[in-house]
């Protein structure tokens, strides 16, 4: 007899913050912000270069607010991670390069800012070191978020999250970890990732199991499906059967004891 609807199977991942957990899969996907792409006049250059600096005044204050937030439940170690983030707005090669790209070729800020911060990432992507892998993930964070204001999109948070859950994407930025509520985190399964990530870092401290590096997970889950997460052995296992459960039962009781 099964506990979930269809055949248990197992995948391996790298084992990056211990424990074990059972819940429901909640699915995270990162949706892009549309960027338009238009001309602008020069008598509204100014316009644009004013829009640009507000979106990153809020964009500082949502960094600053989530830092504060992180700091009160996790502690001050865990909320340096967004020190970084707030050094990429203080960047002046990316503000003065996106406004000077706005000023020579007379395109909407946006799509400015954009083509920059693109520059910059698809130059880490070509680094082979995993402290830059993690500077490359903070300036994709910002400039997420940064692209948001400037729309006037509300970035979607994982706050929403309002039942256990055990998290799955391809990958997780930290702001997305730290929006959950720490009551209903059941663990972390990302697609991407390594034992360094800002994610398992925020795992350790939330005291909940996360793998990484499963690949190609998401093809195979859905929201609500029942799986285990195996944060001692980097395994996550999809309708675990009634023998699986009760092993990991024991092994849970024995990890327990231990500690």
């Amino acid at each position: 007899m099964s506990s979930g609807i269809g055949k248990e199977q197992i995948f391996k991942g790298i084992a990056a913050a211990p424990g074990v957990s059972r819940g429901k899969v909640f699915i995270h996907i990162e949706n892009d912000v549309y960027v338009p792409h238009y001309t602008v006049e020069v008598e509204d250059l100014e316009g644009e270069v004013k829009r640009f600096e507000q979106a990153l005044l809020k964009t500082r204050h949502e960094i600053s607010e989530i830092r504060h937030q992180v700091a009160d439940r996790l502690g001050e170690e865990e909320a340096q991670i967004f020190d970084a983030h707030l050094m990429v707005l203080e960047d002046p090669a990316l503000i003065d390069e996106t406004i000077t790209e706005l000023e020579t070729h007379r395109h909407n800020v946006d799509f400015c800012f954009q083509k920059t911060s693109q520059k910059y990432i698809d130059a880490f992507q070509r680094i082979d070191d995993e402290f830059i892998k993690e500077r490359l993930n903070d300036i994709k964070d910002v400039s997420r978020r940064i692209l948001y204001n400037l729309a006037g999109e509300t970035l979607e948070s994982l706050e929403a999250i309002d039942k256990e859950r055990i998290v799955v994407s391809h990958d997780l930025t930290p702001s997305d970890a730290a929006a959950i509520h720490s009551d209903f985190l059941q663990g972390f399964i990302t697609e991407a990732g390594s034992r360094t990530s800002h994610v398992v870092i925020m795992a350790k401290a939330s005291s909940v199991p996360a793998v990484v590096g499963v690949h190609d997970i998401l093809k195979t889950l859905q929201n609500g499906d029942e799986i285990i997460i195996d944060g001692y052995d980097g395994l996550v296992i999809l309708n675990p059967s009634e023998d699986t459960l009760f092993q990991y039962g024991e092994t849970k009781k024995r990890r327990d004891d231990q500690e």
